[in-house]
């Protein structure tokens, strides 16, 4: 599948090894950290992941930062944190809507999980974020959560809301 996973991190050393675990199907994973003080730097270039480093202002920022100046190797990027997990059946849903190419992002929502076991009834779910997005088509606002926008210059960024499968997130 032509896409480049971006993961941002900070002190995500012990996360960090699972979530990498989960896109080792992916030729272009990227970190942008944020100045950890732990071995997550470590940890991601061991894995041989390209590392980049920026001190962190908001999500946003850091996601727009990334967009605009990290080289991805593909016009698709999946932004996944470092206590999630890549799933099979997202994988598979993903390379099907990129070999369409109808959209230009995806929102996908996240299943909290806790030892292993979905937390059903957590009041999370389904909560949706754009994850999937074509490079040049959206970029990130707000400073807490960061919504994502069309950009201006890329003129009509459609999106499908939503996917059909899920991250998983550890708890």
């Amino acid at each position: 599948m032509s896409v480049s996973v971006l993961i941002l991190t900070r002190n995500e050393e012990q996360n960090l090894p699972a979530c990498l675990a989960s896109v080792k199907w992916c030729d272009d994973v990227v970190v942008l950290d944020s100045r950890s003080t732990d071995r997550t730097v470590g940890v991601a270039k061991s894995a041989g992941v390209r590392v980049f480093e920026r001190t962190f202002d908001d999500f946003a920022t850091q996601r727009n930062y990334a967009l605009d100046e990290i080289p991805f190797r593909h016009s698709w990027v999946f932004h996944l944190d470092a206590d999630e997990r890549f799933t099979e059946p997202l994988r598979r849903e993903c390379a099907a809507e990129i070999a369409e190419d109808r959209y230009s992002g995806f929102l996908v929502p996240s299943k909290l999980m806790f030892m292993d076991k979905w937390l059903r009834w957590s009041g999370m779910y389904p909560v949706y974020q754009m994850r999937l997005m074509k490079l040049g088509k959206f970029g990130s606002s707000r400073r807490v959560t960061a919504s994502v926008r069309p950009t201006r210059s890329a003129g009509s960024a459609s999106y499908a809301s939503p996917t059909s499968t899920t991250i998983s997130r550890t708890a």
